[in-house]
């Protein structure tokens, strides 16, 4: 089983409710509190006990397992592997990113020699 911390529940939190397309708004207005304590809860600045675990996890349409430990331990092996695939694309797009940055960042080094090459001859030398 999973290790809980307040940071990786309120990770699942915020993931589940993004996934969900959700506000803050909707998810405190059908747990029945107001925005402020939804968003402590949310920040993990609120310690959740387990009737919030419970109205949230309902508010989200999800298992309080799978609030608490982020996945849904009853998902077939096909929606694990579904998920993975978008972890494996989510990961690969994040790699081609940075990577474009990286050259993004070596040509603006470039630039800046060729200005210095051209503009100020006698720096080079020192």
């Amino acid at each position: 089983m999973p290790q809980m911390d307040n940071r990786s529940i309120k990770h699942n939190i915020y993931k589940l409710r993004r996934d969900k397309g959700m506000s803050q708004e909707e998810v405190a207005n059908l747990m029945d509190i107001s925005l402020t304590s939804y968003r402590k809860i949310e920040k993990g600045e609120t310690n959740l006990i387990s009737e919030r675990i419970s109205q949230l996890a309902g508010a989200l349409g999800i298992t309080e397992q799978e609030l608490l430990w982020g996945y849904n331990p009853n998902s077939s092996q096909q929606q694990m592997q579904a998920e993975i695939q978008r972890l494996r694309q989510a990961l690969e797009e994040k790699t081609e990113q940075i990577e474009l940055l990286k050259k993004a960042l070596l040509d603006k080094e470039e630039i800046i020699r060729l200005y210095r090459t051209l503009c100020c001859p006698s720096d080079n030398q020192l």
